[in-house]
């Protein structure tokens, strides 16, 4: 989404001292031997809604190192965080109200959008870098709308846009993280887990030595939380703990920094380590020591077995096939667990500690073992829906634990497992989501310690300082990088799809609550939403949300519009419209077996491609299904002499006669709108179709192994699935498949799927995908534009008229006098952008400039034929101005067409 607002005041532009047209900061500044100008580092302040986040990823002590080497350091004002102000202020530096200032913003958790928002213009000519917990990754869609300031950014004149660096991305070269907050949420979710099994405790009668042990919130330090546990370890030493429940067992998981920080802790219990295949024995002998709480780490090799063979847990297998495993955790472990203590992460395609179908297995089993049996999960992992797939929701420090029934259902409302109460029968569940935050003294210092190497390099790049001994953080820094220059880093740009899929659901759904805003909002696509649906709620707010106004659609609808217009007012009517458009490679660049290059993610021109269509020709209806639509092409094009062209139907062309006015489908011979691709596009991606690779299937998903080919297995790998077979022999497969030898079509595959060392092949993805999203992924890779080639964008369209006084008829037999009217434009990329980004983004500009001028007067959901004449005519005139302007050509005509 782009938004652009304006007041009665009109546009404020801010001007920038320098220009800097490179990305690296490092060759920038190379240039000169002197710094550029002095660096300005702000720390913010976090979310004012988030009551208990109290850390700062920069201590005092490290602000005072900064100043001393040269640097300004800002400091959002903050009574809530864990330094005071003044001691900011007496290291050096300077309270500022909103740090505009800044080159470097560091804080902790996402910077709020409506402070973002003021904090992505470049200082002093030099971008912005922001570095925070993002969110957006992994593709978190709550947070689509954060990603979108920095790699899709409203630009104003600006040439530099932000850059968003994730501390969860910053990894050494051996890949392991190397700042974050790992072993405190260990220590602090053990303590969490400890102080809710006490609350449980007392629903069974029993008095559990745990009720003595604040939460860590209430401790200054974590020197005073070990105090803290010792002093609880100390009764169960002398006083053991309560006999009606049994040893105390803590199962831990997980072999990361969650789980190390939970064992540092438990060290200060007086604790015996044990294995789990001893649990049955330990909890049910009598003579068990109840002096001493039994912890058992256990392995993945204690509880996954492999269901296709029965055989024992073996690690290389496992990461090859994790389809192939399956968890017994339910019964071998949990019924003899007091608390787990969960800090195991978890993937997509892995199997789970412990499905909900599991839970009353584990339930059923700990009640027949004993009272005091599986009554606690501490979810320190907090992977949602994930690991344990009960876990449905996060809990917060104020509520910090709920309880499911033997179903895994949430008891709403319960606090107490009290005998006969529904949640009696569950188990309880803490899984706060913000555990570092309750120790934030000792966290933040930790943090500021692990940041100081990366954030030193990135101010001495700043500098123009850079120094060999800093490679290896600038290295990690990059690799930290999200986005940079208002563009996705390749590795990232998946993440472009699911910002625009956010930004259509904003469209569709959020309409109501959002619209109270002064904000007029332009959208280059969407072309689902219903023009009406919202119209009330933007036209009582006074706004104008305006979509369908990039390049299809877009300029296509500016076209169609104006020469529409031109027909009525020469006293003719339309009886046949015939659209074509598309987005290629120029021809000296589509030298591959699609004729296909992407600077965008590829799925959407995947997933078209097998859409249902409808359109009329010739006077005849035409239906045709989503999965014959390749081979139902339109194999030549006579659009232009010099071009090899093909086409395929573009979904519903009915709807269009109404769009442009065009009057009844019954009285129009042809209505038609088409994408465009060289020869050959169809029945090349119609192999890729037929070998099961346009599979959007959540039961076709699928981790392709290394060691058995990698990407060049995909093809084989995608058709096993679609036949829902287990040869894996690739002759047998294709006869199957194609009642033939298949060879072209794995030929098609290997063409696509070759040519490359597997150094230049995208990494492997870890969690199961379908076919489809691995196709995209290898095909963004593989014919992704090179430096020095270009695209070409393809805009025509036809239009038919008569005199307006002839018989409404689509028969051709009652038309006279007949004229032809077309519209076309053939634009290439160049050094000013992309033909596709120009096309997109001038058409939605040049209707912001009308509507920023008051000559729209237009309010609600609207798209450019309902705006009028000043939208698509300010488009089409903006467009002559910068050369890519419409060419139109009318005469008589014998009634051939552009199809």
């Amino acid at each position: 989404m782009k938004a652009l607002q304006h007041s009665k005041r009109g546009l404020h532009h801010q001007s920038t001292k320098r220009t800097v047209t490179k990305h690296s900061l490092r060759h920038a500044s190379s240039s000169s031997s002197s710094p550029i100008s002095k660096v300005v580092v702000g720390i913010r302040r976090e979310d004012p809604g988030r009551l208990w986040e109290r850390r700062c990823p920069v201590t005092p002590d490290a602000v005072n190192d900064l100043v001393r080497e040269g640097v300004q350091v800002l400091v959002q004002p903050c009574d809530r965080r864990i330094w005071k102000n003044e001691e900011f202020v007496k290291a050096g530096a300077s309270i500022h109200p909103n740090l505009a200032p800044a080159n470097i913003l560091v804080g902790i958790k996402e910077t709020p959008i409506s402070e973002l928002d003021h904090l992505t213009t470049p200082v002093d000519g030099r971008e912005r870098t922001h570095i925070m917990f993002s969110h957006t990754a992994k593709g978190q869609l709550y947070n689509m709308p954060l990603l979108s300031r920095f790699a899709n950014p409203v630009n104003l004149g600006q040439t530099l846009a932000p850059r968003l660096i994730d501390y969860e991305l910053l990894t050494g070269a051996d890949g392991k993280r190397v700042v974050g907050f790992g072993w405190f949420a260990g220590a602090a979710g053990l303590v969490e887990g400890l102080s809710a099994s006490a609350h449980d405790f007392l629903s069974l009668g029993v008095s559990s030595p745990f009720l003595y042990l604040p939460r860590p919130y209430s401790h200054p330090s974590l020197g005073d939380m070990r105090k803290s546990l010792r002093f609880v370890g100390d009764i169960i030493s002398s006083r053991g703990v309560p006999k009606s429940t049994g040893p105390c067992v803590i199962t831990v998981t997980g072999n990361g920094n969650v789980a190390t920080g939970a064992l540092d802790l438990l060290k200060e219990l007086p604790i015996c380590f044990v294995k789990a295949d001893t649990l049955p024995s330990l909890v049910s002998d009598p003579n068990t020591d109840l002096r001493k709480v039994y912890v058992v780490h256990v392995p993945s090799s204690a509880y996954l077995t492999n269901k296709r063979t029965g055989g024992t847990f073996d690690r290389a297998d496992y990461y090859a096939n994790p389809n192939d495993y399956e968890s017994h955790f339910a019964d071998k472990i949990a019924p003899y667990t007091t608390v787990l203590i969960n800090g195991a992460g978890w993937s997509q395609g892995f199997p789970r500690l412990l499905t909900t179908a599991q839970l009353s297995t584990a339930l059923n089993l700990s009640r027949q073992v004993g009272k005091g049996r599986f009554r606690t999960i501490a979810d320190i992992s907090c992977d949602i829906s994930g690991g344990i797939e009960f876990v449905d929701r996060s809990c917060t420090i104020d509520d910090p634990f709920f309880y499911v029934d033997g179903s895994g259902k949430e008891v709403k409302g319960a606090k107490t497992a009290a005998p006969g109460s529904p949640a009696s029968t569950g188990v309880q569940v803490m899984s706060i989501d913000i555990l570092p935050s309750e120790l934030p003294l000792d966290a933040s210092k930790h943090f500021s310690g692990a940041l100081k190497p990366y954030l030193g390099a990135l101010i001495r790049q700043y500098q123009g300082k850079p120094n060999d001994a800093d490679q290896p953080a600038v290295d990690a820094l990059n690799r930290a990088t999200i986005a940079r220059g208002g563009k996705l880093l390749p590795k990232h740009q998946w993440l472009g799809e699911l910002m625009a899929s956010e930004a259509a659901q904003v469209h569709e759904g959020a309409t109501g609550p959002v619209i109270p805003i002064d904000l007029d909002v332009m959208d280059g696509d969407k072309p689902d939403l219903d023009l009406g649906t919202d119209m009330g709620g933007a036209q009582a707010a006074d706004v104008l949300l305006l979509n369908e106004i990039g390049l299809d659609p877009g300029l296509d609808h500016c076209s169609a519009m104006d020469l529409h217009q031109q027909i009525e007012t020469s006293g003719r009517r339309v009886v046949s419209f015939v659209s074509w458009c598309g987005g290629l490679p120029a021809p000296e660049d589509s030298s591959n077996p699609l004729g296909m290059k992407f600077s965008w993610s590829p799925k959407g021109l995947l997933s078209a491609a097998i859409n249902d269509a409808r359109f009329k020709l010739d006077g005849e209806t035409r239906k045709i299904a989503g999965s014959d639509l390749l081979s139902s092409h339109f194999p030549s094009l006579p659009l232009f002499n010099g071009f090899a062209l093909e086409g395929l139907a573009n979904r519903d062309s009915f709807p269009y006669a109404n769009t442009y006015g065009l009057g009844p489908v019954e009285g129009l011979r042809d209505l038609f709108r088409g994408t465009l691709r060289y020869q050959g596009f169809s029945g090349t991606l119609d192999a890729v179709r037929r070998l099961g690779l346009l599979s959007s299937a959540k039961e076709d998903a699928m981790i392709l192994n290394p060691a058995k080919g990698g990407w060049s297995s995909l093809g084989v790998e995608a058709m096993r699935r679609r036949l829902k077979t287990d040869v894996t022999n690739t002759d047998e497969i294709l006869k199957v498949a194609f009642h033939d030898s298949g060879a072209e079509y794995l030929e098609t595959w290997t063409a696509l799927a070759s040519n490359h060392t597997v150094d230049d092949l995208p990494p492997l993805p870890k969690t199961p995908l379908p076919p489809l999203d691995l196709l995209t992924i290898i095909l963004s890779h593989k014919l992704r534009y090179m430096p020095g080639e270009r695209d070409m964008v393809i805009l025509v369209h036809q239009m038919m008229s008569v005199p307006s006084h002839s018989p409404i008829s689509s028969d051709p037999k009652y038309w006279e006098d007949v004229h032809t009217h077309s519209s076309r434009l053939v634009t290439y990329g160049s050094k000013a952008g992309s033909a596709m980004s120009r096309t997109v983004g001038l058409p939605l500009a040049f209707a912001a400039m009308k509507v920023l001028d008051g000559q729209v007067q237009e309010r609600g959901v609207k798209g450019p034929s309902q705006c009028g004449k000043e939208v698509w005519r300010g488009v089409l005139d903006g467009m002559e101005s910068v050369g890519m302007g419409m060419k139109e050509e009318s005469g008589r005509s014998i009634g051939k067409i552009f199809i």
